[in-house]
């Protein structure tokens, strides 16, 4: 007779599912853990049961089959047990191997590990009979690995080495304490849930600038949701604790071991070295430490418990602190509750599959530990903070640019004064011979230092801390610009570079000097921000209290900072911008991360290009402006002027693309007169019609004569852009004065003005985008172009003005569209199918369906018209929604993730469909289906007829850069 079938654990066929959870629904809508039959599907990974581990011993004790990737030993049905009956694997019970033999250690492991019998839940996590647990724990080194296991590849070999390195700090380091004489170890021992909570503390000694860290704040509701969570990926399960001594050594012992089964590593201190006796260790050295709750109003506060220590850390305590704050989790809620932290540093593990597109976001490397996984994994409960990885997480290569496109840095002093600060991320740059002798060098202080070291409550000694972090970077050779200059765009990759290259010389700044910008609206916050940079010019000009003005302020800000340049050129952790309601307000809707940066420095350049007094539209790029040349300029001109130099520069570091403000302004604010001098391939390369206009002047050359005739092109060009005639000139021009001609030429077709480079605009223009990056050394932004090329130059630049949409694969090929990363019904599969045929047949559309114009919606016929003509029109509305950009990002792995999933058996007499959920920080939807959704999606023609699913999402897209009221 054959077995029954039970509940199974991890997978043995794949590398992420960690418990077999039946495709096939009950009658409640809920997924069985048992199945029907042996060859049925896990909703988590689409691999049969039998393929799955088995939790309690099978047929004398028979585990799984390496040859086959079975489970458990099952007998088919009808069959009598023998030496020699197969499995319904097909294998021979003899070829399964014993259910107490190791498992091999799979490159993922799961966040459950199998329960002991009797059993109580598929998702209950490893616990200890009461009477082995004072036996020593089973060692989870590479040495568990049977001798059937396959030749590890190298991927395989590096996990292990990684796996050595983490057990040595997760060792057996307690002796196990005897039992009162006549007691039973059932009698003394009692079971906790312990929760862990994966960040450092803010207030910790041991935060690290370079990983954020988080505020431990949450309702009830949002702490029930977060153990959840944490026991989901591996930071919370049940200890069996003595109950009379020893329970800190067993803590820990059995969290070191349930650490090391689910490759997550606790940082230890480095002062505990590699001590094997944990009760050598102080209480304050241990790599854990008590949180307890404070409760104000509806929100609970977990801080570092002040009344514990190791002498009275007991049952009773345990049990008196559960008085206080109740185990919220139903599985367990006859436990006490008891929440731990890391003392040493965040915790470390690969990041799960089981994230949200969100909370993943772009992490290079998943499946090596990271520092980031607490604040990604905390980014599912509230979804309050933004995510992104620390400077000491995993990070791509610097993979060396094939091309001669290379930009390289300019010449420093080495003195002990002027020592640059450096981050921990260097790339080597060896020329193929020895540079040539300088013959241009920047000496000199900045002249905006005031701007950065002037402030009282910052004195120069905070600035300067980590000089010495990288002091190799000083013997760095330059690399030999090339001699010759291929005319083209610069390719992302390389601009990346350049945008890296910058970011590993800024000065890092103190905690108070952070970006934090809190605001009610978009606008608000853009206000501000540009009133900074003003604020700033006025600094640096003045030096007299008096004439300084005050740091701004606005009724729109909660608390505002005091913050100068530097402040926004630092890593995206130490920039936090939030929109929306103040903290705690009844009402909801705020944002924060970057989506909300992308949209405020938008908003800012926006308002820059409506500036009729500073900016004209340019007649040699649609859709930018270019200088309005003011022979008088007052202090309030020049200091806007200075202010939007400083704006554009940080918008080109930041994303690595132009908007509003011109390619040519730019140009001229970094090179100069040598901006006009880049030659007809590189004007025909970003302005064809001028360079066409200009053909016939760049046919001539220095020493040709002059044309006589007044009919001629170039004898038109000087006329209409110079009002000059060339009878009035020399017959012939010599190298100098025809160098000179062309930039008077070009800078009165490009600027309205022969002449505009001692105007007091392009001059502030100019200084706003020579921002510094360090007090010492008169380090700026423009630094990183000067000893490049003046071609080369033009050419990166103008890659970041040339990163409009193309053609519709530009953007179609970079969608990607899935399911719900939680076990989804069977039917999901068939709307990701459905949505994704519908969106992108949208998307594929003309300017705005009819509807729009019919109920007047579309605001003038001029626009409707402008948006029937315009190739990509829903693909850039798209690309402002999702990303906060209409501009395709450097990242030539970007992408627009599509997250389905169902609401039908929750929401099914919906009377409108879900919304769709952007998530502009990341670049990720969620689509949430339910029954109106689906009845949009079944309806939608196929051809080009216009639908109402059409126009549903339209609505979402138009006009999405009006309000921020995405996730």
């Amino acid at each position: 007779m054959a077995e029954p079938l039970g509940r199974r654990g991890r997978c043995r066929s794949c590398t992420r599912c960690g418990g077999f959870i039946s495709a096939v629904l009950n009658a409640q809508g809920y997924p069985n853990s048992i199945p029907q039959r042996v060859s049925e599907t896990c909703a988590a990974c689409s691999d049969p049961w039998i393929s799955h581990s088995a939790l309690t011993p099978a047929v004398d004790g028979k585990g799984g089959c390496q040859a086959s990737s079975c489970g458990g030993f099952v007998l088919p049905p009808g069959s009598q047990w023998s030496v020699t009956v197969s499995c319904v694997c097909g294998q021979p019970w003899s070829n399964h191997d014993l259910v107490a033999s190791p498992e091999p250690r799979l490159p993922f492991a799961s966040s459950e590990t199998p329960p002991p019998a009797p059993l109580t839940s598929h998702l209950q996590p490893l616990l200890s009979n009461p009477i082995s647990v004072f036996a020593r724990p089973p060692s989870f080194g590479s040495a568990s690995v049977p001798a059937s296991a396959p030749t590890p590849s190298a991927t395989a070999v590096a996990n292990t080495n990684r796996q050595g390195a983490i057990a040595r700090h997760f060792k057996p380091k307690y002796k196990a304490p005897r039992a009162f004489p006549g007691s039973t170890a059932a009698e003394s021992t009692f079971e906790v849930l312990v929760a862990f909570w994966p960040n450092i503390l803010p207030d910790s000694p041991n935060n690290d600038e370079g990983s954020p860290a988080l505020d431990f704040k949450y309702t009830l509701d949002e702490f029930t949701q977060l153990v959840l969570v944490l026991k989901a990926h591996g930071l919370a399960f049940v200890a069996t604790l003595p109950s009379q001594t020893g329970i800190v050594a067993s803590l820990n012992s059995q969290l070191d071991a349930h650490f090391s089964a689910n490759r997550i590593d606790l940082p230890t201190a480095p002062q505990a070295g590699d001590s094997d006796d944990v009760d050598a260790l102080p209480w304050f050295l241990l790599p854990w430490m008590l949180l307890e709750p404070t409760k104000r109003k509806a929100t609970f506060t977990f801080d570092q418990s002040s009344r514990v220590n190791a002498n009275n850390f007991s049952k009773k305590f345990i049990f008196d602190m559960n008085t206080k704050f109740n185990n919220p989790d139903s599985e367990h809620s006859d436990k006490p509750l008891i929440v731990l932290g890391p003392r040493w540093g965040h915790v470390k593990a690969p990041l799960p599959t089981t994230l949200s597109t969100a909370a993943l976001d772009d992490a290079f490397g998943p499946e090596q530990p990271h520092p980031c996984f607490g604040r990604r994994l905390l980014y599912e409960v509230t979804r309050r903070h933004n995510v992104m990885c620390h400077d000491d997480c995993p990070q791509a290569p610097q993979m060396p640019i094939a091309s001669s496109f290379r930009l390289p840095r300019p010449p420093r002093q080495r003195t002990p004064e002027a020592m640059v600060a450096s981050t921990s991320q260097i790339r080597s740059r060896s020329p193929d011979s020895p540079s040539p002798p300088r013959t241009r060098r920047r000496t000199g202080s900045s002249p905006y230092i005031e701007e950065i070291s002037d402030d009282d409550e910052f004195p120069l000694s905070v600035l300067l801390p980590n000089r010495e972090r990288n002091p190799s970077r000083a013997a760095r050779p330059a690399v030999l610009p090339s001699q010759t200059v291929e005319v083209r765009l610069a390719t992302g990759a390389e601009i990346q570079e350049w945008q890296h290259s910058i970011s590993v010389d800024v000065l890092r700044m103190p905690q108070s000097r952070e970006v934090n910008i809190d605001g009610a609206t978009i606008a608000a916050i853009a206000e501000f921000v540009l009133s900074t940079f003003v604020h700033c010019y006025h600094q640096s000009k003045f030096t007299t209290d008096a004439l300084r003005s005050p740091f701004p302020s606005h009724p729109d800000i909660r608390n505002p900072q005091r913050m100068n340049f530097l402040s926004f050129l630092q890593h995206q952790a130490q920039r936090s911008y939030r929109v929306g309601p103040p903290r705690g307000a009844a009402i909801t809707g705020s944002s924060i991360g970057r989506g909300v940066e992308r949209s405020v420095f938008r908003t800012i350049l926006e308002n820059v290009a409506a500036d009729g007094h500073c900016w004209v539209p340019s007649s040699m790029e649609p859709g930018y402006v270019t200088f309005q040349i003011s022979p008088l300029a007052d202090s309030d001109r020049r200091a806007k002027l200075y202010a939007y130099g400083r704006v554009t520069a940080l918008h080109l570091y930041y994303y690595g693309h132009g908007y509003q403000i011109g390619l040519w302004p730019v140009l001229a604010a970094v090179l100069g007169r040598k901006s006009m001098l880049l030659g007809e391939q590189f004007l025909r390369l970003v302005s064809p019609d001028v360079a066409a206009e200009f053909g016939p002047w760049f046919a001539l050359h220095p020493g040709d004569p002059l044309p006589s005739s007044l009919s001629h092109p170039v004898s038109s060009l000087f006329m209409s852009l110079l009002n000059v005639q060339l009878s009035t000139l020399p017959s012939t021009f010599t190298e100098s004065q025809y160098e000179d001609f062309t930039v008077r030429l070009l800078t009165a077709r490009i600027f309205g003005d022969p002449t505009p480079w001692s105007s007091d605009d392009v001059r502030e223009f100019q200084s706003g985008m020579r921002m510094p990056l360090q007090i010492t050394a008169g380090r700026n932004f423009c630094d990183y172009f000067d000893d490049s090329p003046p071609l080369k130059t033009a050419c990166l630049i103008a890659g970041m003005y040339c990163r409009q949409i193309q053609s519709a694969d530009d953007v179609l090929s970079h969608l990607r569209f899935q399911c719900a990363p939680l076990a989804p019904p069977p039917q999901v599969e068939q709307m990701r199918q459905l949505f994704e045929l519908c969106f992108k047949r949208y998307l594929t559309g003309v300017g705005h369906p009819p509807y729009f114009h019919d109920q007047g919606l579309v605001s003038t016929q001029e626009e409707n018209s402008t948006a029937h003509t315009a190739p990509f029109f829903r693909l850039q509305l798209l690309l402002v929604a999702a990303l906060e950009s209409s501009s395709l990002p450097v990242n030539d792995n970007w992408s627009i993730r599509f997250s389905v999933s169902s609401m039908l058996s929750t929401n099914s007499a919906a009377e409108n469909p879900e919304p769709l959920h952007f998530h502009t920080c990341t670049g990720g939807v969620d689509v949430r289906i339910n029954a109106k959704f689906l009845d949009l999606l079944i309806k939608s023609p196929q051809g080009e007829a216009a639908s109402e699913f059409d126009n549903w999402v339209h609505a979402q897209l138009y006009r999405a850069d009006s309000t921020y009221n995405r996730i």
